[in-house]
């Protein structure tokens, strides 16, 4: 299997999982919460995975129009 399919396979698994996970959460914290905790897990892989792979560096890169297109977007 090639390195995409199996990155979107995870990806999709993963996807899939998260309102079956999201419905048993509910029960004891916060819809607020757990947007904080899904949000500060996804930028703590974010910063692992950037860098290991070594573009850590690029994030001096980004400028502020940059950013002001992030936050419309």
């Amino acid at each position: 299997m090639n390195k995409p399919y199996i990155c979107a396979f995870i990806t999709i698994f993963f996807w899939g999982s998260t309102a079956a996970i999201s419905s048993l959460v509910l029960d004891s914290i916060s819809t607020l919460a757990l947007v904080f905790y899904g949000s500060l897990v996804a930028t703590i892989f974010l910063l692992v995975l950037n860098i290991v792979t070594g573009r850590i560096g690029q994030v001096k890169e980004i400028t502020g129009r940059d950013y002001a297109n992030m936050f419309v977007v």
